[in-house]
């Protein structure tokens, strides 16, 4: 009879049921459920920029940030309808005032961008759909010095005496500058001006581009300077009465309407041609019936921050083009309404007020985006520059 040996290095292997594994894919299947359901949870609460709840979120957060930097201005620089320039207090210890901008290409979709002293930039709102800043003011009382450009101020043309009698008459201050003064000369003079007068008297070629750059207000008379100043690439002459108002709106245009006389008589008159400013405002227009300028530009301004004709640069303070001033103008022509223009002019251009408080507006890119609004009172009433 033959004894069987167990091998003790032989063991014997169990195999998994079928009930068993039928469980374990369960299980495994219940897991990976749960994983998934988590994972699509937790991707819903991370933020989607173009989610509208995200997009207002963050322009409502943008908003509370404007109005706390806004709220300290002291000095404005740029107050334009997609940009806001100002100066706050020293932040960071080093005795300077800091320079903040929020600015807004204009184009859908781009961001809303903050500024600080020009280097650091950060994105406040992703993709805005539009943005605006409009301004409250009031008058100010400081004096309206206006610097009168002339050929010769030791001696001025019979017209620049009228000019200046004019401009004093309103209870203004004058100051004379010859147009053939040095660039350095303007700069010194600007600084005490809160608004600069261009005679048609002058030579566009000899002022060039001296108060180009100046920032206090312009008004021009001189024609061949349009494109110095960025109004427009070109401008041409017409012999003319009276202009059709097209925006009565404007504090220099305000409560005129159709077509008005501005000269007894007719007279020289600008017309801006070429390719204008994007930015360009225009007041009226050149109002001969028989004319191929009918239509043109005649009256018109750029705001501070605008962009100009023919450049990717700014204008550094607002700007009038006036009707008259092509060469051969008789300034005593001039009547009612030709002198309500000039000294509202003047007084526009020379940003005679103060901000008071300044209203940001974002509306997200999408179309169901909410818009939100931050109206933001000015502790410091500051004006644009001047004395």
């Amino acid at each position: 009879m033959r004894t069987s040996r167990i091998n003790p290095g032989r063991r014997s292997r169990r195999a998994f049921t079928l009930i068993e594994v039928v469980v374990s894919i369960a299980i495994v299947s219940i897991v990976l459920t749960a994983i998934g359901s988590l994972m699509v949870v937790s991707a819903r609460a991370l933020p989607n920029p173009n989610d509208p709840t995200t997009a207002m979120v963050g322009a409502g957060t943008a908003a509370c940030q404007f109005a706390d930097d806004a709220r300290q201005a002291m000095r404005v620089t740029e107050a334009g309808a997609m940009g806001f320039t100002f100066t706050v207090p020293d932040r960071d210890s080093d005795t300077m005032d800091e320079s903040v901008r929020y600015a807004w290409s204009g184009t859908s979709g781009d961001p809303l961008v903050r500024t600080v002293n020009s280097d650091r930039h950060e994105i406040v709102v992703d993709r805005a759909g539009s943005v605006a800043f409009t301004y409250e003011r009031s008058p100010s009382d400081f004096p309206i010095v206006v610097l009168l450009v002339v050929p010769d101020p030791l001696s001025m043309t019979a017209q620049d005496v009228s000019r200046q009698t004019l401009i004093e008459g309103w209870g203004y201050q004058v100051k004379t500058i010859a147009a053939s003064a040095p660039a350095s000369a303007f700069d010194t003079a600007v600084e005490s001006a809160t608004v600069a007068y261009i005679s048609e008297q002058i030579d566009g070629a000899v002022l060039g581009t001296k108060l180009v750059g100046a920032p206090i207000g312009v008004v021009i008379e001189e024609g061949s300077l349009y494109d110095e100043f960025g109004i427009s690439t070109s401008a041409a002459t017409t012999n003319e009465t009276s202009i059709r108002i097209t925006n009565n709106s404007h504090p220099i245009s305000l409560g005129f309407s159709g077509t008005i006389s501005i000269c007894s008589t007719s007279s020289p008159m600008y017309v801006a041609t070429g390719t204008e400013s994007p930015d360009l405002t225009t007041l009226a227009e050149d109002a001969g019936l028989l004319s191929p300028l009918l239509g043109k530009p005649i009256l018109a301004v750029l705001e501070r921050g605008s962009r100009m004709a023919g450049t990717t640069e700014t204008s550094a303070g607002r700007r009038v083009v006036l009707p008259w001033g092509a060469s051969g103008f008789d300034i005593g022509t001039l009547r009612g309404n030709g002198l309500t223009i000039m000294q509202r002019s003047i007084e526009w251009a020379s940003e005679h007020d103060v901000i008071t408080s300044v209203r940001l507006t974002v509306s997200g890119a999408d179309a169901s985006s909410a818009t939100t609004q931050r109206q933001v009172n000015l502790l410091n009433l500051p004006r644009e520059p001047g004395p």
